[in-house]
């Protein structure tokens, strides 16, 4: 049952997301912008909108706790925004956090910590937090430097450093549950270190699709750039542009904005947010550095299993670090893994390993 806007405020945001989505379906106010299809870049194209349109200020990470008309509507109304409005209103955001708050639920167990891939953004977990089960707390890990003019940074271990912080904030006591995909879950291995070095208890880490450290250089500035268009096509599901103009001798800054006019002729971009795509870039850039550079000083004494896409092309060989490494596979490749044909496979997997977790260390509903 489609249920359609009932204020002025959630007309304009269903205009929106029909826009964005370019969908002809009807969509209900109940409707979740990611369930729809909706991606990180859409996302930010919505709060772009959202600012002209309804002048109000929404951040990215408010979006992704209010994904729907009728609670991004909400959030514009009671910061004083909307149809009509004449200041700039800015919806009230507390100090930023890596922390974000995919699914919050009530009861003793673990929330699972999910750190972003790449890209640098926890967006890819919005629809898998919803299918984990009502019971299952979800909060993903986003990197410093996508909606704040901070400079990333670009080393696994002080990503990792923050990041526990962070969580330990949100859950000061264990035991821990840790994710992440890709890059991420090289995050999650350093995190785990961290945490049990600190005396603190983590049942899981749970590495999906990652490749194996290596400790190796990473790519030069053509190179890295060749990625972020690899990642984003993969993102997006299309085509990569024609990338020759990319050569050496020319400023990076040059190539830089020729690369966002291929992307954004390609469609994999969208065109109206610009600084939000510089911003993407220079964290895309630090989390390759990362990536290529990390290499454990050594393992954590924690339960370490892999669900890997079988048509993946990531680098294997976790066996190197960890003698046994339970491991899973679901269909797709690194990226269709999380398409939505894939991902009701992938979180029933994630489910399972979750209950393992906790039966074997028979946390059930008593919580620690």
């Amino acid at each position: 049952t489609v249920t359609p806007p009932t204020t002025p405020t959630e007309q304009q945001i269903t205009d929106i997301f029909t826009t964005i989505l370019t969908t002809t379906n009807p969509i209900s106010t109940d409707d979740n912008f990611f369930d729809l299809g909706g991606n990180s870049l859409q996302a930010a194209q919505v709060t772009s909108l959202v600012v002209q349109r309804l002048r109000t200020t929404v951040t990215l990470r408010q979006f992704y706790a209010a994904p729907t008309v009728l609670a991004l509507g909400r959030l514009v109304d009671q910061a004083g925004g909307g149809v009509g409005a004449g200041g700039l209103a800015a919806a009230p955001s507390p100090d930023w956090s890596p922390v974000v708050p995919l699914q919050e639920v009530a009861g003793t167990q673990p929330p699972l910590f999910i750190v972003h891939a790449v890209s640098g953004s926890a967006y890819s977990y919005a629809a898998l937090a919803r299918q984990l089960g009502p019971d299952q707390s979800v909060y993903g890990l986003e990197a410093p430097g996508l909606e704040e003019d901070v400079v990333p940074l670009d080393r696994v271990v002080d990503l990792a450093e923050r990041y526990v912080q962070a969580v330990r904030r949100t859950r000061p006591n264990g035991p821990y549950l840790l994710s992440g995909w890709s890059m991420g879950g090289l995050v999650a291995f350093e995190m785990a270190r961290i945490l049990t070095d600190a005396g603190a208890r983590v049942d899981l880490v749970l590495l999906l699709d990652s490749p194996v450290p290596t400790g190796s250089e990473p790519p030069d500035t053509i190179g890295t750039m060749r990625q972020w268009a690899v990642d984003l096509a993969g993102i997006v599901g299309r085509p990569m542009p024609d990338l020759d103009f990319l050569h050496p001798g020319v400023d990076p800054d040059i190539l830089l904005d020729e690369l966002l006019d291929a992307l954004t002729g390609a469609g994999l971009v969208p065109a109206d947010v610009r600084d939000d795509l510089l911003r993407r870039y220079r964290v895309f850039s630090a989390n390759v550095r990362a990536n290529y550079r990390y290499l454990p000083d050594r393992v954590p004494p924690v339960p370490v299993h892999l669900i890997n896409a079988v048509d993946s092309d990531q680098d294997r060989g976790w066996e190197r670090f960890l003698p046994e490494v339970p491991t899973r596979e679901v269909p797709g490749d690194h990226y269709t893994m999380w398409s939505t044909e894939n991902l009701p496979v992938l979180a029933a997997e994630i489910r399972r390993e979750l209950d393992a977790a906790r039966a074997r260390r028979g946390i059930g509903d008593a919580g620690h």
